[in-house]
């Protein structure tokens, strides 16, 4: 990975992702809630779009999930566990307190695209799919 996000869970990001988008959130005294300034916020390659598509999907679910981790104790400020936010086929949000005391790192990204390889039609007459499988 070439790029790195200015604020945001660098290591929840995956090493050939393009597209990313990332904040430092805090997280209120009583954990019961969570804000992400807008000057805490940086990303790299089409981050705009991921964040449309985040909303569309999402709206602000991940931080309703955070800030009700947070109120069960299932995640404090005093941890570095990675938790998983939001996942689908298509875009991931992870976040790490990294025992910050009071902050939140997220990251988010569109997952890569899948390598497709087209059969050439010689190989095709070669591989037949039967019962069995592949022949």
């Amino acid at each position: 990975m070439s790029e790195r996000l200015e604020f945001g869970y660098n290591k929840g990001l995956p090493p050939d992702v393009t597209t990313a988008w990332g904040c430092r959130a805090i997280v209120h005294d009583d954990g019961f809630a969570l804000d992400v300034p807008p000057d805490r916020e940086s990303g790299f390659g089409d981050w705009h779009t991921l964040c449309g598509y985040l909303r569309d999907r999402d709206g602000d679910g991940w931080i309703g999930r955070a800030t009700e981790m947070f109120a069960t104790g299932a995640l404090t400020v005093r941890s570095s566990a990675e938790v998983t936010l939001f996942e689908d086929d298509r875009a991931v949000v992870r976040a790490n307190p990294m025992r910050s005391y009071g902050y939140l790192y997220v990251c988010a990204f569109f997952r890569p695209e899948p390598v497709r390889v087209d059969c050439p039609p010689a190989l095709r007459e070669l591989l037949r799919l039967d019962g069995e499988g592949w022949s």
